[in-house]
């Protein structure tokens, strides 16, 4: 593929580009010529009145729930909403991700398994996969229903690892669970996942007062 743009570039149509650029150059000129006479003649409006028309404002960046601002320590009750709300399947430490936080807060309580068993029902796409991760880490047997529905699915997620995103089919994104061991990373990420956590929401709380 390279080889091919190079000799695109010396050969006989990279010659021809380059007498087409001329030509479309000599037109620019004789036609900006043309309007800026057009301008100062009389009856027409100076340049200086023609009025600027701003260029259209892009649209701001999708914002995943998970991404938004919480208190140290995470309640219960928000770490399930993250997980319910997400639109994002987020793991690794660069930065570390509000989801793993989430999914440890709830995954430490004597009733995990019930509160993933309603996250798998409830949530999007990216809560199911934490709640498979649950389920594989609980090794509930609940976990080879849950693959089998994911691995019928189309619908697509954004995968998020450190800082790479990229946006796959849920079945794709349940294989990678799979196949990455991503349970047991999830949870091999508590504690530096809680220190970041910890050290920036109090930062925040504290300059919120």
């Amino acid at each position: 593929m390279g080889q091919v743009g190079l000799v695109g570039r010396v050969g006989p149509v990279g010659r021809v580009g380059l007498v087409g650029q001329a030509g479309q150059v000599g037109c620019i000129v004789t036609i900006s010529f043309a309007l800026l006479s057009a301008c100062d003649s009389p009856g027409r409006p100076p340049v200086e009145s023609i009025p600027v028309v701003p260029a259209p404002r892009l649209p701001p960046l999708r914002q995943d729930y998970a991404l938004g601002s919480f208190f140290w320590p995470l309640d219960l009750t928000i770490a399930e909403e993250i997980l319910s709300r997400t639109n994002q399947f987020a793991w690794g430490l660069m930065d570390p991700k509000r989801q793993v936080q989430a999914f440890n807060v709830i995954f430490d309580q004597p009733d995990a398994l019930l509160r993933f068993r309603r996250i798998a029902r409830d949530a999007g796409p990216a809560g199911k996969l934490y709640a498979l991760c649950a389920f594989i880490a609980l090794r509930s047997p609940e976990q080879n229903g849950l693959v089998s529905v994911l691995a019928l699915s189309t619908d697509r997620i954004e995968l998020v690892y450190s800082d790479v995103s990229r946006e796959v089919e849920l079945r794709e994104a349940a294989t990678t669970v799979l196949s990455k061991r991503l349970a047991q990373r999830l949870r091999d990420e508590r504690a530096e996942t809680d220190t970041f956590f910890r050290e920036r929401d109090s930062r925040t709380q504290g300059q919120a007062r």
